[in-house]
């Protein structure tokens, strides 16, 4: 045996493990806000025509709130192209339609939709692993990014929701992978054409996918640019034309995104308005770095942000490395491996620049800084691939954070990505407990969607009275518990002087509560 190849074998089964847990648990995790989206809009449905029914004043039950999130046979793909384009057109419609299809095959469950993100991951991994041989050309290499991959925490996690991320992260890879092939090929005088429309294609779908996608495109054309020292070489111009067919071929949803501006506007205004400690974004930003390595909590205390520091770093490290070693290949001209420094730090610039320079957060979501986790991971099975027992250490370092943190990821029902929704398992709990409960909810925040998941996790008989206004509203007589879900702040006290009872909260989480209601409603007056 080689000195040294256990410790490969470490890592290896620790990126087995990661795999195998990324389909274990698919129905038992947490129901959360955004995969409740994910449901409606592939089941054909949009919030324009939920809100309609379900806000129209009379109450309903969760049964009623649970159909939208199932097939309906009157309901096709096009439905789902209209409601994302009329009602969140930030998101594109590749992954939506596919949901549709595997759902149409495997059924409307969450577990059954989930899966189909833990399949993608899969795909990420070979596509990791086909970048990792096209920048380094080293099987050492190939194998340790994709073990790194497979084991790690923070893409486990996404290959275990139903959303896009898993799908864009195999893309970012495939992408860069194909770029770099088709850069090769013609560097060595080979045929490079089909290489250039599989670029192109996985650009194409990338971009279907997420709009982000174009971070990931800004720093590949700077790659090329770059490479071709600011020439029109014949690797320049096929990439040029490459993404003007790629970028002809967005055009419908492109013109779909000007038509309905005003429905993007308002979905992302939250990135843009809130506005936080410029402190806070920075470590916020260098937790985000961590968890490629090192995952498992919402916000470290104490020691955990000595594990945060050093999962930082190592992705910091590591993508310098690789920067590095391009810098220095070739005779000034870059290597392979610049191209995974620009794609990493393509986010940095255009979501972490703006909040330090404007103010907004839209840098704190972890899932628009996949392409830098994802390079991260790459560059770093370039570092721990190489030969010497301090490498050897780091990587048997490296594969104990990550089974610790997948493993504690594995158990947790609720974890931080489902962050606006994470108390919900108490307040199921608390309704359950419950004689013949019914909850007063409304369409502040994000309360749409966190009771329509809480709804999803309910006897279909629990009864709702969802409000579109506060002012004058009386709660009708009922003789069971009456809860008040995540109110304004003055509604309760309105309730308790309006019907003499007492109103006391009994689950206060970081972005939603419960109140409840003690004491029988007075009869609504005339």
């Amino acid at each position: 045996m080689r000195r040294g190849s256990w410790v490969w074998g470490v890592l290896g089964l620790v990126g087995l493990a990661g795999v195998a847990l990324r389909f274990v648990g698919l129905d038992e995790k947490l129901l959360w806000h955004d995969e409740v989206f994910t449901r409606v809009f592939a089941a054909g449905h949009a919030p324009r025509e939920w809100f309609a029914t379900l806000y129209g004043g009379a109450p309903v039950t969760a049964a009623d709130l649970q159909a939208f999130q199932h097939l309906d046979p009157s309901k096709g793909p096009w439905d789902t192209v209209l409601g994302l384009a009329r009602d969140e057109p930030q998101h594109p419609p590749l992954y939506y339609l596919l949901a549709r299809l595997w759902m149409g095959l495997f059924g409307d469950g969450i577990g059954a939709l989930r899966a189909l993100s833990a399949v993608f991951s899969l795909g990420g991994l070979a596509a990791g692993g086909w970048l990792a041989h096209e920048a380094f050309g080293r099987r050492a290499a190939t194998a340790t990014a994709v073990a790194l991959l497979a084991a790690s925490p923070v893409l486990g996690l996404y290959a275990q929701e139903a959303r896009e991320y898993s799908l864009w992260s195999a893309e970012i890879l495939a992408s860069c992978a194909a770029l770099l092939r088709a850069q090769r090929r013609m560097a060595e005088g080979a045929p490079a054409r089909w290489a250039w429309v599989i670029y192109g294609a996985l650009t194409t779908a990338a971009l279907y996918t997420s709009f982000s996608h174009a971070g990931v495109i800004a720093a590949q054309v700077l790659f090329v640019a770059w490479r071709a020292r600011g020439r029109l070489t014949a690797p320049a111009r096929a990439a040029a034309a490459t993404l003007t067919v790629s970028a002809l071929a967005c055009l419908p949803w492109a013109l779909m995104l000007r038509t309905h501006y005003a429905a993007f506007q308002a979905s992302m205004a939250w990135a843009r308005e809130i506005v936080i400690p410029r402190a806070e974004l920075l470590s916020t930003f260098g937790l985000n770095l961590s968890r490629p390595i090192v995952d498992g909590w919402a916000q470290p205390t104490g020691w955990a942000w000595a594990a945060v520091a050093g999962g930082a770093a190592l992705s910091v490290g590591a993508l310098a490395a690789v920067g590095w070693a391009a810098r220095r290949q070739g005779a000034g001209r870059l290597g392979p491996g610049a191209l995974l420094v620009l794609v990493a730090v393509a986010p940095v610039a255009l979501l972490l620049g703006p909040d330090l320079v404007l103010g907004g957060i839209r840098s704190l979501s972890t899932r628009y800084l996949m392409p830098t986790l994802v390079m991260a991971l790459v560059a770093l099975g370039q570092g721990l691939s190489q030969p010497g027992w301090p490498r050897r250490v780091v990587t048997v370092a490296v594969a104990a954070a990550m089974a610790l943190s997948v493993g504690h990821n594995a158990r947790t029902d609720a974890p931080w990505i489902k962050g606006i929704s994470q108390a919900l398992p108490q307040v199921v709990a608390q309704v359950r407990a419950a004689p013949d409960p019914l909850i007063v909810g409304n369409r502040e925040a994000h309360n749409p969607g966190n009771l329509m998941a809480l709804a999803a996790q309910l006897p279909p008989t629990v009864r709702f009275h969802l409000l579109l206004a506060y002012e004058g509203y009386r709660l009708p007589p009922h003789a069971g518990a009456v809860f008040l879900f995540s109110p304004v702040p003055w509604f309760p006290g309105a309730v308790a002087a309006a019907h003499g009872v007492e109103v006391q909260p009994v689950i206060q989480g970081l972005h939603l509560s419960l109140w409840q209601v003690t004491g029988r409603p007075a009869a609504p007056g005339p």
